[in-house]
């Protein structure tokens, strides 16, 4: 069967595509798709778009569960949950190795 992405968490800085061209190409594609993008690196260098989300890090893993919560809530065509508690439940399974 087909997988479901809910949500797509990237870094900014990656080797061959930038997170922020993978924002762009899954928007295009399933538009509505949660997306957090993370990055260590603020600065003129790594200009981001004002309408994706970014967490900066360091971050707690309470603050990315807290992004991902509220993105889920949000909704959206890629958004499969009943809500944040729903994806409190399921980030805290992939935190915790479950």
């Amino acid at each position: 069967g087909r997988e479901v992405v809910d949500i797509v968490v990237s870094d900014v800085v990656m080797p061959v595509l930038s997170g922020v061209e993978l924002a762009e190409r899954m928007q295009s594609r399933w538009p509505g798709l949660p997306l957090l993008l993370i990055t260590g690196f603020v600065d003129e260098h790594h200009e981001l778009p004002a309408d994706l989300p970014v967490l900066c890090k360091p971050f707690l893993p309470r603050e990315l569960l807290q992004r991902i919560a509220a993105l889920m809530a949000a909704g959206g065509p890629g958004a499969r949950t009943a809500g944040p508690a729903a994806a409190r439940g399921a980030a805290d399974q992939t935190l915790s190795g479950s």
